[in-house]
């Protein structure tokens, strides 16, 4: 039969992420079939799917889509109605845009270092410097 599957969507995903939905379809279905992403009863966008019994297709989001669900329809052409959509996925919310850190409504510092930079892993050591090694504390490991 025919599936939708969002991948990595049980946590919701990110308003202006990609997200891949997985399809299945009998051998030999029909030319022309669609995957059409929707949010509320408006279709954002879709796409063609590729002859074979199951594949990967993703779609683009837009910022502007924030705490709305979205959801996907395998329908038989452009021209279907909603009722005649041939499988549906479980609908994701999409959070708020992601930071620098890729966290969904973040501020952008979880993942910036002490130096400023984004993922630079640099630390304040206990002496107080930034990627320091602790130079300043003496043999009792004492600053």
């Amino acid at each position: 039969g025919y599936s939708l599957v969002v991948r990595g969507g049980e946590a919701g995903k990110c308003a202006g992420s990609t997200i891949p939905v997985e399809w299945t379809a009998p051998e030999g279905h029909e030319e022309g079939n669609l995957v059409v992403m929707y949010t509320g009863n408006f279709a954002r966008s879709s796409a063609s799917v590729p002859p074979g019994t199951s594949g990967e297709l993703s779609f683009a989001t837009a910022n502007v889509y924030e705490q709305q669900s979205v959801i996907f329809r395998y329908v038989a052409s452009a021209g279907a109605s909603v009722a005649a959509a041939l499988a549906e996925s479980e609908a994701v919310l999409l959070l708020a845009p992601a930071d620098v850190c890729g966290e969904c409504g973040g501020d952008g510092r979880a993942c910036v270092g002490c130096d400023g930079v984004v993922n630079s892993g640099k630390a304040l050591d206990r002496c107080g410097e930034c990627g320091g090694d602790d130079a300043c504390l003496d043999c009792a490991g004492t600053p």
